[in-house]
């Protein structure tokens, strides 16, 4: 017995599934213990938010949470005796931080102090995000956890970034306190709720107001309305403003929120705001299409449809798109009834489709219209002679193709009433409700049905990207739920309030929105508990049920005639689809999942019926209550009737039909019984006869026993009547699946899926609570949004551990980019299943973590590069440290750098090697010829002694046209110079890419048919331009600005003329509707040049010649508002050229804000904070470059076919790739993009360099587009260091060493030669000086004795 107990328990260990990897849902477990936490500084005595919304500002993010328990009052006491138990122990919680795209855990302090009631983290903002620009941003999800023993205490919650919100950067009318809404709410009618595609918890409230009140009312929250602090706004001046301030009659229809506009539509027409991601400080501004010919009754019944989506790091190819639509026929005076167009909205195009049947006219009305952004086309849901329809059709330029993609979906029930349709965020299946409710999961082609209403139509929606769940609202109020991509839905409630709207927050609670006037903010908000309502919902009916095996696993319900009907005719079927997927649960045990519902006429006496799985098994009609079942039963056939006869016969005497006992008989209380016999057809009893005989009506008569006896053992009876009181009821299951994502993804994951990449993703599927294993049907399905774009094998199988596993891959087809929904449904989950639909959304693109990185040849650690001084084994410095305010030099020598790169920069400190005027210029040469540039600084020292001076303002205007018919005219120009004068013009003018074309004949090449003549049409507005007074006087013609593509150069005597020049072409400018680029014009620069010399040619007033002098001072147009207001003031900033980055408009170089990141990169974008180099002795001969490619924690190293180009940010010569692996494909390539490129490529594999120049050397290295979608780049240093002197430098010195050297060898030969002692002349000289004669010595004597 022993040993079979173990054998049970090690097989049911084994047939556990493995939990530990991945991410398992729907597991049930019983918290009694929850986290407080909130950003805001709150005192002990506060009452603290049960519900966790954080946000992060500006500064680093602080969180302070506490534990609770649920049970107990949340005191302060209770608090710090928690947190004293913890932290004692070594806990303290952790933070993750998650979206889509992103996920990081930080610790909390486990530190205690006296009166410490709660734990706190300091986040800075940097770990979270980098980025500062206003734009659409996802708003986070954070999961607070702490272990504790067997017991894990976990709380979600929500983080919003309210430093970048676009729509909380602005006032969206004139502020007005809730003591004006309240005076409204008599008055309002509806409201009308619109979320941030992002952030949800940001949303706008609108009121819609009887004919009695006029205005637009707007309420802005951004914590879901739960914090009382929604801000009020009166719109109506700033629609009133558009519309000469006839407002008469303005009131609210709906309100859309989209990534960058509100757009507002109103009973006086469409309103769209200006672009929110550039706030201004002031009342947001809107603007207005004109729709012709739709009066003020049109716009009641029209509306505006948007297929909502988060553009957080959208991709070039996202874009949002709005349609409206007017729900009635189209007149003569009308262009179409609907009309979509694509941010920013000034461009509109008709949806309303073609003509059906051959071309009849018939009435056609577009109810809605959405653009499925994953296949690229637009849905119509259309009404044709009051019959609803469906069209898809392909989007070719923003335009609707006029075949369909699909063929057209007719929706079969003549008496369906459409009202609207809606994708669900983030996935692929689309809605259509009314009086149905229809769902499609492949764009439109295909449709199911999911709800029917009687005498009630759907008018309003509401969903929730986290929690996959949909709402629906009736016109009379019933709330209906479900989840996407399941084909069953509950009723949830009936509203009590009669005006109100549904609302999802971004955490997934669901709330019901109504006006209050006796709280702050005017809005009464009431938490739905979902899970509660629908289990609590009986949705059973009264009438008999009778009970059909088809198998042990699965059964048949087929409902009965109530037996006091008279006609079959004049009776409803109480099944439909609000049954499905619904639990039949029987008192005291036994419960079955319905899985379909059924009409039908046959049998005659049933209405309909429902297919179950069992869940547990039902127990049969005990003895006590159904003494009957001790006799045999005999089936007898009834003449004139489809019924049969039940008759009793005793076990002992079954052919003299002697009952046993008077009380084993039939009894009044057996009506609507059951009678089952497996293997043949069930019988309900409908009539007893008398003691021994009944009536019943079969389930399936064509398999009754007729004249055949079964003894008591070979049959049994079911209870499923209401005569003796209902036993059943109609439930919503509870959650009897886990799924585990094994790819550790959080929920709604976007993925990036390159070029020759592959995604592998696995999802397993555990029945939990079931009474028979599932073994007959898969548990999940797989929809793919786009399959055209990506290739997706799919495997599932039964494992081991009785769990349903299914693996699928995903590559690219083609080199396209585009986007796809991945759903993966469990089929058979429950409504209250935390999890039942895992939405992975796959872009082909360029992962935001995918990156190429450069392999150091010495491995240097972090701290070493920032604080230390490394060495190798024989002492030889590793490191270099770059000079203050560092520039490389050029091939002009050491001392003249002409690179704008600053390295390890200090605005307070001089700048290096500043002498010669060369370098006090910035003027790139790369778009020169060598031999130009030569002459071009021969050219610059002839004329650095001229002393008159011309000005030059060179800068990227992008001139466009705002209103009229040119509305993509660009500035472009005709050049009167040749080729080679151009280039040297380009080169002084800073230009740094050289031109594709410089005559009139070059550019038409270039340019297609349809652009040039748009050029030609744009040529008059241009000549506008040329008449500008001043300039400078080339081959007697007045040259005052040069045109390239989209860039002006103005040339003037001096600053002043220069001014004057300004404004007259702004005045022109916006004469023919022009504009200045408003990015741009805040960094133009003015160049103050030498006076023109002209050499060469016969007459040297007249030749061809170049413009020769590009020297001295540069200074700074002032920024933008300066040029907004007139140019009054051109002030100079600088004599210096180079330009700092980090350091820019700073005074010392701490004001650089510097950070250790910024400190090691090798990028030049960060050139400036740059302070150490990898230093290498001269000469660096074949030196080996390696990179790698990360992408999500996956290292490769770069090979082909990721082919390079390198190139030196310098703009330095005296280096060359030495070596690289030159394959046939590589060698087909370079000869193939030679010309496209214009630089030469390289493999990556055995690549290597020669650096034959001294100091700093910063190379690019770039792979060639085509094989990645990725830019892929990466930059490194090398200081070549200890090189010889420079040219001529180091050969002078040799020279004159030999010279020297030789010249003395030749002396002392000569010398030997000749026998010249040199040596003993020297000494006998010596000694003749040192002699003393005798007269002096005896006259010294004398003296001396004297």
């Amino acid at each position: 017995m022993d040993s079979l107990v173990l054998y049970i328990a090690v097989g049911a260990i084994l047939k556990m599934p493995n939990l530990s990897s991945g991410i398992t849902y729907n597991v049930e477990v019983n918290e009694i213990s929850s986290f407080s936490c909130y950003t805001e500084p709150l005192d002990d005595a506060s009452p603290k938010p049960k519900v966790i919304k954080l946000y992060l500002g500006s500064q680093n993010l602080k969180i302070s949470c506490h534990l609770y328990n649920v049970n107990e009052e949340d005191t302060l006491e209770n608090r710090k005796k928690l947190l004293l138990l913890y932290t004692s122990s070594g806990l303290a919680p952790t933070i993750e931080i998650f979206n889509s795209t992103y996920s990081g855990i930080f610790y909390f302090r486990m530190k205690l102090e006296e009166s410490q009631s709660t734990w706190t983290i300091d986040i800075p903002r940097r770990n979270i995000t980098y980025n500062t620009d206003i734009a659409p941003i996802e708003e986070w999800f954070v999961r607070f956890t702490m272990h504790h023993r067997l017991n894990m205490f976990t709380t979600e919650g929500t983080l919003l970034d309210v430093f970048r919100e676009p729509l909380l950067q602005w006032h969206l009318g004139k502020p007005i306190n809730s003591t004006e809404i309240d005076a409204l709410i008599p008055d309002v009618i509806n409201i009308t709720v619109s979320k941030c595609p992002c952030a949800n918890d940001v949303a706008v409230i609108a009121l819609i107001c009887n004919d009695t009140v006029y205005g637009i009312y707007l309420g802005v929250t951004r914590s879901g309305f739960i914090s009382r602090e929604t801000q009020w706004f009166n719109v109506t001046n700033s629609l009133c403003s558009l519309l000469d301030d006839d407002c008469a009659g303005l009131s609210l229809v709906n309100i859309i929120l989209t990534n960058n506009r509100l757009i507002i539509l109103t009973t006086l027409g469409l309103f769209i705001s200006q672009d929110l991601r550039y706030p201004t400080g002031r009342i947001l501004n809107f603007t207005k299409p004109s729709f012709c010919g739709f009066e003020r009754d049109d716009y009641f019944s029209a509306n505006v449809w948007y297929n909502v989506q988060c553009l957080a790091n959208a991709e070039s190819y996202e874009v949002d798109y709005i349609s409206l639509s007017f729900n009635k026929d189209k007149t003569l005076s009308q262009v179409s009834t609907c009309f979509y167009s694509n941010d920013p909205y000034t461009e509109w195009y008709s949806c309303l489709p073609h003509r059906f049947h051959g071309g009849k006219t018939l009435s056609r009305r577009v109810v809605a219209f959405l653009i499925d952004y994953q296949q690229n086309t637009g849905i119509g849901l259309i009404t044709v002679q009051n019959k609803a329809l469906v069209s898809v059709y392909k989007i070719t330029d923003h335009k609707l193709n006029r075949q369909t993609k699909f063929p057209v979906f007719w929706f079969p029930d003549p008496k369906f009433l459409p009202f609207g349709m809606f994708f669900h965020p983030g996935s692929h299946f689309l809605y259509v409700y009314g009086s149905q409710v229809w769902f499609s999961d492949d764009g439109g082609n295909t449709f199911m049905l999911l709800i029917t209403l009687e005498n009630e139509i759907i008018i309003k929606t509401n969903t929730c990207v986290y929690s996959h769940s949909v709402a629906f609202v009736t016109d009379k109020g019933n709330i209906f739920f479900t989840k996407a991509g399941l084909e069953r839905y509950a009723k949830l409630t009936t509203s009590a309030h009669n005006v109100f709207n549904l609302y999802y927050d971004h955490l997934g609670s669901l709330n019901i929105i109504s006006l209050n006037e006796s709280v702050s903010d005017s809005l009464e908000i009431h938490l739905l508990d979902v899970i509660t309502l629908i289990q609590e919902d009986d949705i059973g009916f009264d009438g008999p049920l009778s009970p059909q095996y088809i198998t042990e696993q699965q059964m048949v319900f087929l409902e009965h005639i109530p037996l006091n009907a008279k006609s079959r005719s004049v009776q409803k079927s109480s099944f439909y689809g609000l049954h499905k997927g619904k639990v039949l649960q029987y008192w005291p045990s036994g419960s079955a999942t319905i899985v379909n519902v059924f009409h039908h006429e046959y049998p005659p006496q049933y209405l309909s019926s429902v297919i179950v799985d069992v869940l547990e098994k039902f127990p049969f009609g005990s003895e006590e209550k159904n003494s009957f079942i001790h006799n045999s039963l005999s089936i007898l056939k009834v003449s004139d009737t489809t019924r049969v006869k039940l008759q009793l016969v005793s076990e002992d005497n079954s052919s003299e039909n002697i009952v046993s006992s008077s009380l084993n008989v039939f009894k009044s209380s057996d009506i609507e019984k059951t009678v089952v016999i497996p293997g043949f057809s069930s019988f309900l009893i409908v009539e007893v006869l008398d003691s021994l005989n009944a009536l019943a009506d079969a389930t399936m008569p064509e398999r009754v026993p007729f004249n055949k006896t079964f003894t008591s053992d070979m049959w049994f009876v079911y209870d499923f009547g209401t005569k003796n009181g209902r036993k059943w009821k109609i439930i919503v299951d509870t959650c009897r699946y886990w799924v585990q994502e094994l790819n550790n993804l959080p929920l709604n994951a976007i993925k990036y899926l390159d070029l020759t990449q592959t995604f592998n993703f696995g999802f397993r599927v555990t029945p939990v609570n079931t009474a028979y294993p599932i073994f007959h049907m898969p548990l999940m399905k797989l929809v793919v949004g786009n399959p055209s774009i990506f290739k997706v094998k799919t495997n599932d199988y039964w494992d081991d551990t009785d769990s349903y596993t299914m693996e699928f891959s995903v590559t690219n087809n083609f080199y396209k980019q585009g986007k796809s929904s991945m759903a993966v449904i469990l089929t058979k989950a429950s409504l209250v299943c935390d999890v039942s639909t895992i939405v992975l959304t796959v872009k082909s693109g360029c992962s935001y973590s995918k990156s190429m990185h450069y392999i150091s040849p010495v491995s240097i650690s972090a701290q070493s590069w920032l604080h230390g001084d490394p060495k190798d084994p024989y002492g030889f410095k590793l490191l270099k440290q770059l000079p203050v305010n560092y520039r490389p030099p050029s091939k002009l020598g050491i001392a003249v750098p002409l690179t704008d790169n600053f390295y390890n920069a200090d605005p307070s400190k001089p700048r290096m090697r500043d002498y010669f005027a060369g370098s006090k210029i910035y003027t790139p040469t790369s778009a020169c010829e060598d031999d130009d540039v030569e002459g071009f600084y021969q050219e610059l020292e002839e004329t650095l002694i001229q002393s008159s001076t011309y000005t030059i303002l060179m800068g990227d205007f992008n001139v466009k046209v705002e209103e009229g018919e040119k509305q993509s005219c660009l500035l472009r120009a005709r050049f009167m110079f040749t080729v080679k004068e151009e280039k040297k013009v380009l080169c002084m003018a800073n230009r740094r890419h050289q031109p594709v074309a410089f005559d009139e004949a070059i550019l038409k090449e270039n340019i297609s048919r349809e652009d040039w003549s748009l050029l030609n049409d744009c040529d008059d507005d241009y000549e506008n331009f040329t008449d500008l007074k001043g300039g400078i006087n080339i081959n007697g013609e007045r040259l005052n600005h040069l045109r390239f593509t989209d860039d002006i150069v103005l040339i003037a005597k001096n600053t002043a003329q220069l001014e004057r020049m300004l404004k007259e072409l702004n005045t022109k400018s916006s004469k023919v509707g022009l504009k200045m680029n408003q990015f741009f014009r805040s960094r133009m620069e003015v160049l103050v040049k030498n006076e023109v010399r002209v050499n060469g040619g016969r007459d040297p007033s007249q030749s061809s010649q170049v413009v020769e002098a590009l020297t001295s001072d540069v200074v700074q147009v002032p920024a933008l508002p300066a040029l907004e207001q007139g140019l009054e003031h051109v002030i100079p900033t600088s004599h210096n050229s180079g330009a700092y980055k980090q350091c820019a408009n700073k005074s010392t170089r701490a004001e650089c804000n510097c950070n250790d990141n910024e400190k090691l990169s090798f990028f030049v974008a960060f050139s400036d904070c740059k302070e150490k180099a990898l230093r290498m002795k001269y000469p660096v001969i074949r030196l080996p470059v390696h990179f790698r490619v990360d992408s999500e924690n996956e290292y490769t190293p770069l090979v082909s076919p990721f082919f390079v180009t390198v190139t030196e940010v310098n703009h330095r010569t005296n280096w060359e790739v030495a070596g690289t692996n030159e394959t046939p494909s590589m060698l087909k390539m370079r000869a193939y993009l030679a010309d496209k490129l214009n630089i030469t490529l390289y493999n990556p594999e055995g690549l290597a360099l020669n650096i034959y120049g001294s100091e700093l050397f910063h190379f690019r290295v770039a792979t060639i587009p085509g094989v990645s979608f990725c830019n892929l780049l990466d930059e490194f240093q090398i200081y070549v260091d200890e090189a010889p002197l420079a040219f001529p430098g180091q050969y002078l010195v040799s020279t004159v060493t030999a010279v020297l050297v030789g010249g003395i060898i030749f002396v002392i030969f000569m010398m030997q030669i000749y026998e010249i002692n040199i040596w003993n002349k020297v000494k006998s000289k010596v000694r003749k000086k040192n002699k003393v004669s005798v007269s002096e010595t005896s006259a010294t004597v004398t003296s001396t004795s004297s």
